[in-house]
């Protein structure tokens, strides 16, 4: 595995170029948003790469429900957090991990990130500050950076902007917030736009918390790097992209039922 470079390495050269489209793909989507009502649940993909594995949309939008309560009370705006799809790797900013499925981007390593008042990263510092603060709730992050499989079937403690969803009043917040930390650190990477979003709010005088990730995949999981015959047989169940097999074993049940345990 080599370190995945950018087709370009700063802000200029991306305004130059087409290195902005992942950013303005993100913000897209904002401009639709006065179509919908404040509690309307939206869900976003940004791409063709994406399996809906849910035997109805009553059954995400009670499995979206079921896991904003799991997260319990945090300072959001009323409509709750936005939840996002985790991954196994940190991208796109550098780090040392070099087992899979973790591979290290290039992306900004000396830049200082000056976060809220008093939270200040490098580029290359910001996924070790984020596995330490934002990783699984047990803290349970493993030895050496590898992924703690053997806790928790999966887990995915890092951020995947590709896949989200959330009340149309709090992806509006989320969107006024990343609008505003593209101006104060001009990042050109929808990814790293998304991650410093989060980090800045953190670090607010009054901190809050407009997105959280899904890093035990019960709604979402990008799997990218995960290889799914192994975790067919950790999950104890049929392959993903299985989804009548999933069905027969009963990994939606939950979502029906929420006091059935999660098959996750």
């Amino acid at each position: 595995r080599t370190a995945a470079t950018l087709q370009c390495t700063t802000k200029e050269e991306c305004m130059a170029s087409r290195g902005l489209a992942k950013v303005r793909k993100f913000f897209a989507v904002m401009p639709h948003l006065r179509h919908f009502q404040d509690d309307d649940l939206l869900l976003v993909m940004d791409g063709f790469d994406v399996l809906l594995e849910t035997p109805s949309m009553e059954h995400l939008r009670d499995t979206f429900d079921y896991l904003q309560r799991r997260i319990g009370p945090v300072m959001s705006l009323p409509t709750g957090p936005v939840i996002f799809s985790g991954e196994a790797n940190c991208w796109p900013f550098p780090h040392p991990w070099t087992e899979p499925p973790f591979l290290s981007g290039d992306y900004r390593p000396a830049y200082l990130y000056e976060y809220g008042d008093d939270l200040q990263l490098r580029g290359d510092e910001v996924c070790e500050y984020w596995k330490r603060t934002f990783g699984h709730p047990s803290r349970a992050t493993g030895i050496g950076g590898r992924n703690r499989t053997e806790v928790l079937p999966l887990f995915l403690p890092f951020l995947n902007s590709g896949v989200f969803m959330g009340r149309a009043a709090s992806i509006r917040g989320l969107f006024s917030l990343a609008a505003e930390t593209l101006k104060r650190f001009g990042d050109f990477a929808d990814q790293a736009l998304v991650t410093s979003t989060a980090l800045h709010a953190s670090a607010l005088p009054r901190p809050w918390v407009p997105l959280q990730v899904d890093v035990t995949g019960e709604v979402f999981a990008s799997l990218h790097g995960i290889h799914l015959e192994t975790l067919a047989k950790r999950m104890r169940g049929p392959k993903v992209c299985n989804f009548m097999g999933k069905v027969d074993w009963g990994f939606f049940g939950s979502a029906a039922n929420p006091s059935m345990p999660s098959r996750w």
